[in-house]
């Protein structure tokens, strides 16, 4: 099976080594010419993007007088590696801002995030 899409100009379907690619041009192909110009092979099997789940990490408290402020390392990593890195972390822990007051000289205007909502927008509940 194949799958076709005219507004993007390209066929993806199902080969031994993943999914093949076939790309069309914004002009289209000139007449008498129709032959495949670009075939791309994507092997999807290669790379598992998913992001890990939150079982194979673990908290560290860079701080003991403020426990609430903890990072996350995951479990894959070294034995060695994670000593040296929870050393380097508790070691510059002043470097990292857990809260706006954390950056006294950071404008509140690039640390707060605004959503672009017209002043006069009527609040609406959204549909389930």
């Amino acid at each position: 099976m194949a799958l076709a899409s005219t507004c993007h100009q390209k066929l993806k379907f199902p080969t031994k080594a993943g999914i093949g690619k076939v790309c069309g041009t914004p002009w289209g192909v000139p007449k008498g010419e129709g032959e495949v110009r670009q075939t791309n092979i994507v092997d999807t099997r290669a790379e598992d993007s998913r992001p890990e789940s939150m079982d194979s990490n673990f908290e560290v408290a860079l701080d003991p007088t403020k426990p609430e402020k903890k990072v996350c390392i995951s479990m894959h990593v070294h034995s060695d590696v994670i000593e040296s890195l929870i050393a380097l972390l508790k070691e510059y822990k002043e470097l990292f801002a857990w809260c706006t007051e954390d950056m006294p000289r950071v404008p509140r205007q690039v640390a707060q995030h605004c959503l672009a909502v017209p002043a006069n927008a009527e609040p609406r509940q959204q549909a389930r």
